[in-house]
């Protein structure tokens, strides 16, 4: 088992995948961020022929993006859902890649899982809403050791577990997850998903990765900022216009309320020690570039 020091540095994905050779591995579990730089490797790395059987997948939601390693790294790959407090809630696949993933696709729970959406009172939401997932398992932890108030916190009376997750229940039964309560974005009276957001920009070509965070409006209380990586001469202009022509018409109901309103172009991202963005230190250099402050009023970048 590697060590997570060696899997999160960029530098070692050529040596990590060459490792999983030598040592004939059939199946990997890998974190989004990994099977990212995976496809940054040169397509001689390949060439060999050999194939994992699987690649599971875990940690955050992905896109139909990430399905770009079957059949050049693996035969198909699994997603699943889960979390310390509570393993194993839901998994999608095998996916072969016959078919669009959606992004947030985390499938329909393991047995002995039950998964509900509700309102911020616990109630729960209408089929197709999205709203606050609990999840209710037999695999779930039962406490907080010496903490009854965090317990009493993450923990309904019916034993149901706030996730902090945000998502709905797809017409066909499965999980499709949109992002973190604390990530959303208060755009006046509107909730603004980054993870929608985000998943919808990687179709574009030329972008590596995209970070959706808030930054400060006097009138709004929160505006969108995109943060973007390119592998080209791709400007703040031409994402905007690819957001305004084409993903909105074809993607949401409310595109007009939804369209960010801030572009901007980094050549990195920080990072937590988890391997995801730090949103919180990308909204802050967001903030000082376009020279925004809690009192600033939206102004042009």
């Amino acid at each position: 088992m590697l060590g997570s020091g060696v899997a999160m540095n960029r530098e070692n994905t050529g040596f990590v995948w060459q490792l999983l050779k030598e040592e004939e591995c059939t199946d990997a579990w890998l974190q989004p961020f990994a099977i990212h730089d995976l496809l940054d490797l040169p397509k001689s790395v390949t060439e060999d022929g050999f194939r994992l059987r699987s690649i599971v997948v875990t940690g955050q939601m992905i896109d139909n993006f990430y399905t770009g390693v079957i059949g050049r790294f693996c035969q198909n790959m699994m997603v699943i859902y889960s979390s310390n407090e509570s393993p194993r809630v839901a998994v999608n696949g095998p996916i072969d890649g016959s078919k669009p993933l959606q992004a947030g696709d985390v499938g329909r729970p393991f047995p002995g899982v039950e998964i509900r959406i509700v309102d911020d009172i616990d109630i729960p939401n209408e089929r197709g809403t999205i709203g606050k997932i609990q999840v209710r398992s037999p695999y779930a932890m039962k406490e907080y050791v010496g903490n009854p108030q965090l317990t009493k916190q993450v923990f309904t009376e019916s034993k149901w577990y706030r996730t902090g997750d945000l998502g709905k229940i797809s017409p066909e039964g499965n999980l499709i997850i949109v992002g973190r309560e604390n990530d959303v974005i208060s755009r006046g009276c509107k909730n603004i998903y980054p993870g929608m957001l985000e998943s919808l920009l990687r179709e574009m070509t030329a972008i590596k990765d995209v970070c959706v965070v808030p930054v400060p409006d006097k009138r709004l209380l929160e505006e969108v900022c995109v943060c973007f990586l390119s592998s080209g001469q791709v400007t703040p202009e031409d994402v905007k216009r690819f957001f305004e022509q084409k993903l909105f018409r074809e993607h949401t109901q409310s595109s007009l309320g939804e369209i960010p309103t801030y572009f901007l172009r980094f050549e990195t991202f920080p990072k937590v020690g988890n391997g995801k963005f730090d949103r919180k230190r990308i909204s802050l250099e967001a903030v000082a570039r376009l020279g925004l402050n809690k009192t600033s009023t939206t102004t042009d970048n």
